[in-house]
């Protein structure tokens, strides 16, 4: 073979392994992206899930199991959104171990043209209004 040949056999080799390259690095850098995108959201869903779990007692986690009837009369003795027992159970749900805040409406109120929200510091355990208008 002439060098002429040869040389044009080590381009053509060489423009392959070129386009090899970048098809290969393009796919990583997908599959990346898509391990990176799964990787979120299983971490959210493990998070949720093990909320749940810490945050709930046998006890809790069968009458959550009951049927929609049991859950009705559950749901009937819980106070009414908005009163000051709504707020205080509120409270108390924050500040222990069960998941009744979890399940329920942020306390908000409106004072003198502004609106607040419920608000609570786990690490001085201190509930609070905090103003969202």
């Amino acid at each position: 073979m002439d060098s002429k040949k040869i040389a044009m056999l080590i381009l053509i080799f060489a423009i392959i392994c070129a386009a090899a390259f970048m098809i290969m690095t393009q796919h990583n850098s997908t599959q990346k992206n898509i391990t990176s995108t799964n990787n979120t959201t299983n971490i959210t869903k493990n998070t949720t899930n093990v909320t749940n779990v810490t945050n709930a007692t046998p006890e809790k986690e069968y009458s959550s199991q009951t049927t929609s009837e049991s859950s009705a009369s559950t749901h009937e003795s819980d106070p009414e959104f908005g009163t000051d027992e709504y707020v205080d159970r509120w409270d108390e749900s924050q500040k222990g171990d069960d998941s009744w805040a979890y399940t329920h409406d942020q306390p908000v109120k409106s004072e003198g043209g502004h609106d607040y929200k419920r608000m609570y510091n786990p690490d001085t355990e201190e509930s609070y209004w905090y103003q969202i208008r």
